[in-house]
């Protein structure tokens, strides 16, 4: 049985697909997870009118496992970090900013996934 509990920005979270994330392998473990998500967004990069051209976005994810059959409690920590360029339109640089995040994520729960494998 699995009992997931996230914290911290969903916008972030959504992707880190937390069922795929613990339903791996069909490994014999049950765990109990809880994962805290910080999303920081910064700038980079100015032109020089003083226009923003860059940004860097960097995702930390604090993961607590439980592995109910051990007893034994973990905690790991993992970051991503990437830029992006700001678009000629809002919507490409808002487009731009999701596809960075949806990325730096998927790499997140990668490393969850090894993680959890080598336990």
């Amino acid at each position: 049985m699995l009992d997931p509990i996230v914290a911290g920005s969903m916008s972030s979270v959504i992707f880190l697909d937390v069922d795929g994330v613990l339903c791996i392998d069909n490994t014999l473990h049950t765990f109990k997870v809880k994962i805290k998500t910080n999303k920081t967004k910064s700038i980079i990069e100015k032109n020089i009118k003083n226009e923003i051209v860059k940004y860097q976005i960097d995702i930390s994810s604090s993961v607590e496992f439980y592995n109910f059959e051990t007893g034994v409690l973990f905690t790991n920590t993992f970051s991503e970090k990437g830029n992006f360029n700001v678009g000629n339109k809002n919507i490409d640089t808002r487009n731009s900013e999701k596809k960075l995040v949806e990325d730096l994520t998927e790499k997140i729960s990668k490393k969850i996934i090894k993680r959890l494998r080598l336990d």
